[in-house]
């Protein structure tokens, strides 16, 4: 069931840089040093970069995709870690209550892979909602690097306010975590 979908300029938003950009590995890890926190990585290729870096996620979120296209076998091996797995639906452009209740779960028994069928770029919409405040979010902005942000009051805010008026019923709210 589709419980959010959003609108093209909601999109157009999202596809913004939403913390800090990170060109390389290395300067991530020396970020993230800093940080005690639950990580969370939305996507293939920057999952597999935080483990090639040696940093296992507390959640990841991924589809086996990257651009619209099968990982490479080296991805989906190190995609394997140990860890739950737990799997959903959610097609492009919208969060489905699959998704919303698999982060929720994923972060509440850590480690745990989500694998999405279909579209895992909007997952950021459930983890700023249901993650702890602090928690490191790291998604890919494509052929610049990675973005990392510490979940505050500021992003649950933004995002509360980004899905008031899109969702599909009354008895969902977003501030709600299970």
């Amino acid at each position: 069931m589709v419980i959010y979908e959003l609108r093209e300029d909601d999109l157009d938003v999202l596809r913004m840089v939403h913390g800090k950009l990170f060109e390389d590995g290395s300067s991530f890890v020396v970020w993230l040093d800093e940080r005690k926190d639950p990580v969370v990585s939305i996507g293939d290729r920057v999952t597999f970069t935080l483990i090639s870096l040696g940093i296992v996620p507390d959640l990841a979120i991924i589809d086996m995709m990257e651009r619209r296209h099968p990982i490479i076998e080296e991805h989906r091996r190190a995609l394997d870690y140990e860890s739950r797995e737990l799997k959903c639906e959610n097609p492009a452009g919208v969060v489905t209550q699959a998704l919303w209740d698999a982060v929720s779960e994923g972060l509440r028994e850590p480690p745990a892979r989500v694998v999405v069928s279909g579209e895992e770029d909007l997952a950021a919409i459930p983890v700023t909602m249901l993650a702890p405040l602090g928690s490191v979010v790291v998604y890919g902005m494509p052929g610049r690097g990675m973005v990392a942000y510490a979940i505050n009051e500021g992003h649950k805010r933004a995002v509360s306010s980004l899905l008031a008026g899109r969702g599909s019923g009354d008895d969902h709210r977003p501030d709600k975590a299970d």
